[in-house]
């Protein structure tokens, strides 16, 4: 466990306060931290007793913390506000009610922050650089819009360390509200919410709540406080230098595990895997993230691929059991593959669902996304090799043959497809579409899909659309990066940022080279992983993420444009270029898959060096990894996770959380977390999932299958 002291103290003697602390809840976070880190601190449960004793104790603060939050705001008898102002001690008061004689005024209603975020505005007191941010999970406030005198205020703004928009007035267009202010008495300072549930609420990043409590304590003890430290709720399971166990990757792989088993399985009956924990605006006040609980046809096979690759490495029967009971619920069982999904006269057949409608909106079990289906398929294969079971390669390749014959002439599907237009179109349009979409994160996968059936089954339309899609893209990469505008529809255009196109490219481009090892094909398989890996950080293996540089095509999710924008859609973990943040839903997970397929390529076709260097890609990535899997002895709805965004600087999870519920806490169960431990189990096993597979029957269901799906196009 990592203790996130920033500042060390002198001397082994505790450094004395001489305040008083008044609340009712003898585990209050900053109560518990003041009785570890000083002396000098008294503790009473009424402020009246608090007053009553205060010439006696000595003390210069009374803090009187938000028992009774989000419920009920502090408020004070006339005879307490008389007697703070007689008695000349500091007051540090949170989530009040006004009281005029103590100088609280103004406060009207409450807020939720939601993607607000607390802002340094008084960088003096607080001893914070102007504008710096500081996050408050899901936290209600007082409001109060006059920010005068206030250190602290809240308010929805973009940016990674500091506010990005603003003139000199301050952040612009956004309504900020005080946080932390002096009254105008000068002896009380106002908190306007429960700032003192720091740790259980998770508030980051550290350093700066150390300043923060740092400023406040000094202030309210009317003293120089130069140290406090404490251990958060949740933590990375390693630092950053810290030498890795030698079973690391192998119990990385079991606390993710247990993670899935003691949160993510539904708990009707057992099967059925839910999506994730939700970041953004979707903290309680007491910053819990509230959990998605739809099922997702992507988030469950993947799911399946990793619990059952699992229960492999560990030797462990129970997992393999839920792993298999869940394919077969989702096979056999639930609307994501069922319905029109399995009726062969349906032009819908054989495709996965966005989300199974059980709880969702109706139109998702209609919407049919190209990488989501790839993702579930890539999933139930690696499942069913590890489970050694024949018992799905139907509807397994069902499903990817419905994808094919929804891809068009030079090898695009587009990013998604409506059951309503199928049915009204017919498959048959879409197979003879000539159309292009220059968008790894939506057509790659589904490239690997089609590249591993071919090498299955030798059904060569599979390979000679892939070839051609591929072709284009690359050629279309090049473009990209010699930065020619002329043509926007010639270039790549990235989802939340230029890695997360190039991790995933990685993979058809590697299963490309298993079956035509050509020098152009490993060509371009070297410059996407040269490209990609020219943004690794040296000192920890982090692969930082970066959106497309100037001229470097276009986004549809880029970094926010205005305060205003902040929160609105999809969007990077970053704001520039530069901020040290990796992407765990996007990009480094999906790295650490494809560098492994790379490296066992290049390794069987006699490119020795180049496997090295892919091979220590993946180690680099995947230690990193290890090292920042989030574990807690407090919490075990976060403990074996993954979060999506970390900075690696800081060493803790923090960036950019205005995504549109995907943002820089969420957890994933497909995409990060069965990506990251698939990709350590593969690595405990010294294999990967083309070799791994390989001992597939599927292409014994071949022939009937693709003559029901393809009909008079199958040659």
């Amino acid at each position: 466990m990592i203790q996130t002291a920033a500042f060390a103290t002198a001397s082994k003697e505790k450094p004395t306060l001489n305040i008083s602390v008044v609340t009712n809840d003898f585990s209050n976070d900053l109560l518990t931290t003041l009785s570890e880190n000083y002396m000098g601190v008294n503790h009473y449960t009424t402020l009246d007793v608090a007053l009553e004793n205060a010439l006696s104790d000595g003390v210069k603060g009374i803090m009187v913390l938000a028992d009774n939050y989000p419920n009920n705001t502090t408020t004070f008898t006339d005879s307490q506000a008389t007697k703070i102002n007689e008695l000349n001690v500091r007051i540090y008061v949170e989530y009040p009610a006004n009281n005029e004689t103590l100088g609280i005024v103004e406060y009207n209603g409450t807020g939720t922050m939601g993607y607000d975020r607390a802002i340094v505005m008084d960088s003096t007191a607080l001893s914070m650089d102007l504008y710096s941010l500081l996050y408050v999970h899901g936290a209600q406030y007082v409001a109060k819009t006059d920010i005068a005198n206030a250190w602290l205020v809240n308010a929805k703004v973009a940016g990674y360390d500091t506010v990005e928009y603003y003139d000199e007035k301050g952040p612009t267009d956004c309504t900020p509200y005080s946080m932390l202010e002096k009254n105008s008495l000068g002896n009380v300072l106002i908190a306007s919410t429960k700032l003192s549930q720091f740790i259980t609420a998770r508030y980051v990043p550290c350093t700066r709540w150390q300043s923060l409590w740092l400023a406040i304590l000094s202030w309210v003890s009317q003293s120089e406080v130069t140290t406090i430290n404490w251990t958060p709720a949740v933590n990375p399971n390693y630092s950053a230098t810290e030498e890795l166990a030698d079973n690391a990757y192998a119990e990385a792989v079991r606390l993710n595990t247990e993670w899935y088993i003691n949160n993510m399985l539904d708990t009707r009956d057992g099967v059925g895997i839910y999506q994730c924990y939700l970041s953004g605006q979707m903290f309680d006040a007491f910053g819990s993230q509230g959990k998605q609980t739809g099922f997702r046809a992507d988030c469950n096979g993947e799911s399946i691929g990793a619990i059952a690759l699992a229960g492999v490495v560990l030797n462990n029967q129970k997992y393999k059991d839920i792993a298999y009971k869940t394919m077969d619920w989702m096979i056999n069982k639930a609307n994501m593959a069922n319905g029109k999904r399995s009726d062969p006269t349906n032009d819908q057949f054989g495709l996965l669902s966005w989300y199974d409608d059980d709880g969702m909106d109706p139109k998702y079990l209609e919407w049919y996304f190209g990488d989501d289906n790839a993702k579930a398929i890539l999933g139930l294969i690696l499942g069913a090799s590890a489970l050694k079971t024949d018992e799905f390669d139907k509807r397994i390749l069902e499903a990817i043959l419905a994808n094919f014959r929804t891809t068009g002439v030079c090898g695009f599907r587009t990013s998604s497809l409506d059951g309503a237009d199928l049915e009204k179109n017919g498959w048959e349009y879409y197979y003879n579409r000539q159309i292009t979409n220059y968008r790894p994160h939506f057509e790659a996968l589904l490239w690997a899909c089609y590249l591993w059936t071919y090498d299955k089954t030798g059904y060569k339309p599979l390979l000679e659309r892939t070839k051609i899609g591929i072709s284009m893209m690359m050629n279309a990469y090049d473009a990209t990066m010699a930065r020619d505008n002329d043509s926007g529809s010639g270039q790549w255009m990235w989802t939340n940022g230029m890695q997360q196109e190039r991790a995933k490219m990685i993979w058809p481009l590697a299963w490309l080279v298993r079956i035509e090892p050509t020098k152009e094909h490993v060509g371009w398989l070297d410059t996407i992983i040269t490209d990609m890996m020219a943004y690794q950080d040296a000192d920890t293996g982090a692969l930082r993420d970066a959106f497309g540089e100037t001229g470097e095509g276009k986004g549809e999710f880029g970094p926010f444009a205005s305060n205003m924008d902040y929160g609105t859609h999809e969007s990077p973990v970053i704001q520039k270029n530069g901020d040290p943040c990796t992407d765990s839903l996007y990009t480094s997970n999906f790295a650490m898959v494809t560098l492994n397929e790379a490296y066992a390529v290049m390794a069987a076709n006699g490119y020795t060096q180049k496997a090295l260097e892919y091979k220590q890609y993946a180690k680099s990535i995947s230690d990193y990894h290890v090292r920042i899997q989030q574990v807690s002895d407090t919490n075990s709805k976060y403990n074996g996770v993954w979060f999506r965004g970390f900075d690696y600087k800081k060493w803790e999870t923090y960036g950019s959380d205005g995504d549109a519920g995907w943002g820089i806490w969420c957890t994933e169960t497909g995409w990060s977390q069965a990506q990251i431990s698939s990709a350590l189990s593969l690595q405990i096993l010294d294999t990967n999932i083309w070799d791994y597979t390989s001992g597939t029957t599927i292409n014994r269901c071949f022939a009937d299958t693709v003559q029901t799906m393809l009909k008079d196009y199958y040659k």
